[in-house]
C-alpha cells in the first residue's frame, strides 16, 4: 500500500509540475508574439514624400516616446506612382525584401483610387503576395480629394475600404480627416499645396498624427512634437486626427 501510495503521489507531482511548464510557456509564447511596430515601409507617391515625407514627421513624434526599441521608418515613394509601378521598381522590390517588416503602409495613385477601383484593389492585393511573410500588418493610406473635386474622396473612401475587408488592412482615413477639418475650419489653415493636390506642411503633418495614433496608440495631442508648425495649429491638427479615428 506505501509503494500504491507512494506511486500516485509521484503521479500527481509529474502532473503538477507539467501543469506548471505549460503554463509558463503559455506566458513565454504570449510574450514573445506580442506585436511590436519596429519596422515600418511607406510605399506611395508624392502624397507620401511631400514635406519631407510623412515618416519625417511621424519619425519626430517617435522621438518623444520612450520606446523600448529603435524604430526603423523608411519610405519608398516617387511621383506618379501607382502601386502596380512599385511592383516593377527595383528600389522598391529592393526595400521590401531587406528585411521583414512589422508594418507596410501602402498609398495607392488617387487619381487610380477614384477611377479604377478593382485595379487599385489588384494592385493593393498584389503587394500583399509580394510580402514574404504573414507576420507583416498592411496598413492602407486613404488619401483626399483633389481640394477643387471634393467629389473623388466617396470613391477612395469605397476602394480603401473595400480592399481594407479582402486583406484584413488596416485603413488610415486621412482623407476623410481632410475633409472634416476643412468644414469645420474653413480656408484660416489649408491642408493642401497651392496645386490643390499635394498636402501643405499641415496636411502631412495631419497625416503623420493619424498614423501615429493608428499604429502606436498614443493620443497624439499628448505629445509636444509640433513639427515646423505653431503650438496651437499643430494641437488643432492633432486633435482632428484623434477625433476622425476614434469615430471611424
Amino acid at each position: 500500500m506505501k509503494q500504491i501510495a507512494f506511486l500516485f503521489s509521484m503521479l500527481f507531482l509529474i502532473i503538477g509540475c507539467s501543469g506548471e511548464d505549460t503554463s509558463e510557456e503559455k506566458e513565454r509564447e504570449i510574450i514573445e508574439t506580442t506585436f511590436v511596430p519596429q519596422n515600418i515601409l511607406f510605399v506611395g507617391n508624392s502624397h507620401t514624400r511631400f514635406n519631407q515625407g510623412i515618416d519625417f514627421y511621424l519619425k519626430g513624434f517617435l522621438a518623444n516616446l520612450n520606446l523600448p526599441y529603435e524604430p526603423f521608418i523608411e519610405r519608398s515613394a516617387f511621383d506618379g506612382f501607382t502601386l502596380d509601378d512599385h511592383l516593377e521598381n527595383n528600389t522598391t522590390l529592393t526595400k521590401l525584401g531587406s528585411k521583414e517588416w512589422d508594418i507596410i503602409i501602402l498609398q495607392e495613385n488617387t487619381f487610380k483610387a477614384t477611377n479604377d477601383k478593382l485595379g487599385a484593389k489588384v494592385g493593393m492585393e498584389n503587394f500583399r503576395f509580394a510580402i514574404n511573410n504573414n507576420y507583416t500588418k498592411l496598413y492602407l493610406f486613404l488619401t483626399w480629394a483633389y481640394e477643387d473635386e471634393p467629389s473623388m474622396l466617396p470613391k477612395i473612401t469605397e476602394t480603401y475600404e473595400e480592399t481594407s475587408s479582402l486583406l484584413k488592412a488596416n485603413v488610415v482615413p486621412v482623407g476623410i480627416a481632410f475633409k472634416n477639418f476643412k468644414d469645420i475650419n474653413g480656408a484660416a489653415i489649408n491642408l493642401y499645396n497651392a496645386d490643390g493636390i499635394h498636402p501643405s506642411i499641415e496636411g502631412s503633418f495631419l497625416a503623420a498624427s493619424m498614423f501615429y495614433y493608428a499604429i502606436y496608440k498614443q493620443d497624439p495631442t499628448s505629445n509636444s512634437y509640433n513639427g515646423l508648425l505653431d503650438e496651437e495649429t499643430a494641437l488643432l491638427l492633432k486633435q482632428t486626427a484623434k477625433e476622425v479615428i476614434d469615430s471611424y
